[in-house]
């Protein structure tokens, strides 16, 4: 990536396309990452690849459309700060909205030694409905 703004595009058609490769060139090979999936943390590309694999490989002929909104950006030199709200939408071969849901994102960057962009720490979540201990994943 040129800059942290080219995230978005980046990350919504590697997944739009089901691409692991693509999906795992954004990341820096020691990326953190807080995903709200399953596991605490997840360290290094490897593991990004190993998740993207299986994300990927279990949505069948279904794809998934990621949109992106409220994006604000820190950046200088060296280091970029993204964060975001994300739809992730499940749809069917022919097009048809299947679901969604919402998730809130902070996106950290480091430029490399080859002057490119790469994600080093990514956390997502969803409020919890505080009465009920329930998350909260379509926002309002």
């Amino acid at each position: 990536m040129n800059s942290a703004k080219d995230f978005p595009e980046k990350y919504a058609r590697a997944v739009r396309n089901s691409n692991v490769e693509e999906f795992a060139s954004l990341y820096d090979d020691d990326v953190r990452i807080f995903d709200m999936w399953d596991e605490w943390s997840m360290r290094g590309r490897d593991s990004v690849i190993v998740m993207a694999k299986e994300w990927f490989g279990s949505l069948g002929d279904e794809h998934v459309v990621v949109t992106f909104s409220d994006i604000e950006i820190t950046e200088n030199a060296e280091l970029a700060i993204l964060t975001c709200f994300v739809r992730f939408a499940g749809h069917a071969a022919d097009g048809t909205r299947l679901r969604f849901l919402d998730e809130r994102m902070t996106v950290n960057f480091r430029k490399n030694n080859s002057g490119e962009w790469k994600v080093i720490h990514q956390h997502t979540s969803v409020p919890i409905e505080s009465n009920g201990m329930k998350p909260i994943h379509k926002r309002l």
